[in-house]
């Protein structure tokens, strides 16, 4: 019984620690992207190969419409995508 008991306490503390793990990697995972995206959108072009410079255009156009979305009122946002 308290072979099972420990076995048991044993598997959950694993999986908690297991879980844990997972979501500190996923956490620096995104932490790292972010800063990347920061980088390349501080590097000037010149310093970029073309791969480089197309991903930076992408993530200022993604920033730019993420801006507009979020300074539209929201109630006008809906109007207009009801419209549709």
């Amino acid at each position: 019984m308290i072979a099972i008991i420990t076995f048991l306490v044993g598997l959950f503390i694993g999986w908690f620690w297991t879980c844990r793990h997972e979501a500190n990697l996923e956490k620096k995972k995104e932490q790292r992207k972010v800063r990347e995206e920061i980088e390349l959108r501080a590097t000037p072009d010149e310093h970029l190969s073309e791969v480089e410079i197309l991903k930076k255009r992408y993530l200022v156009a993604r920033m730019k419409e993420m801006h507009e979305s979020l300074s539209q009122p929201l109630v006008t946002y809906r109007v207009k995508n009801n419209n549709q």
